[in-house]
């Protein structure tokens, strides 16, 4: 799949160590309670409490990379967030703005969620 190279200036709130999972391409599905319409590159922030504590030693609190939100399937009580061409960023950044637990726009920019 070609990167899309639409930039939504989201963020989305992942616990470690699902973020990092994410950014290796290992994890390609986020499952939410939710359905989503937002599609194109997005910012993956690595929320700051981790989902286990094996996860502590992993960057927390700031964004780790883009990846591209490409589909929203459904999949039982839940939705699945199709995700794909992670890109890690060499240096983590926090974000501007205080993260929320699933969207957020990081850079001050005026929320549309």
């Amino acid at each position: 799949m070609s990167m899309d190279t639409r930039k939504t200036g989201l963020a989305l709130s992942i616990r470690q160590p699902w973020a990092d999972q994410v950014m290796s391409g290992k994890k390609v599905e986020e499952y939410r309670s939710q359905p989503t319409n937002v599609r194109g590159r997005i910012y993956v922030y690595a929320s700051l409490t981790p989902d286990i504590r094996d996860a502590a030693h992993m960057p927390r609190g700031v964004i780790i990379g883009e990846v591209t939100l490409h589909g929203c399937r459904e999949d039982g009580d839940r939705y699945a967030w199709l995700l794909s061409d992670p890109v890690r960023w060499p240096e983590p950044r926090k974000p501007a703005q205080r993260a929320n637990p699933v969207w957020f726009r990081p850079w001050g920019e005026q929320s549309l969620l």
